[in-house]
C-alpha cells in the first residue's frame, strides 16, 4: 500500500520548508531543496527530518555549514 512522508528542513533550529508525500512500495522520490540563512557565521545548521505515517522515521540529517557573506 502507499505509505504518508514529511520531510521537514530547519536552519539554525527553524523550520523552513516542508514537504508531504505520499509513495507507493518501491516508489522514490527526488527534488532539488534550497535553503537560505540570516546570517553569516560559522557552524551554522541544516537538518533534515524525515517522519513516515506522522512518527519520526530515522535520526535527522544535520550539516553544520560556514556561511560567508
Amino acid at each position: 500500500g502507499d505509505t504518508s512522508y514529511r520531510v521537514e528542513v530547519s536552519t539554525n533550529g527553524t523550520l523552513r520548508q516542508t514537504f508531504d508525500l505520499t509513495l507507493s512500495r518501491g516508489e522514490t522520490w527526488r527534488q532539488p531543496v534550497g535553503f537560505s540563512f540570516d546570517q553569516a557565521g560559522d557552524n551554522q545548521t541544516v537538518e533534515f527530518r524525515l517522519y513516515r505515517n506522522e512518527e519520526p522515521y530515522q535520526e535527522p540529517l544535520r550539516l553544520w555549514i560556514d556561511v560567508v557573506g
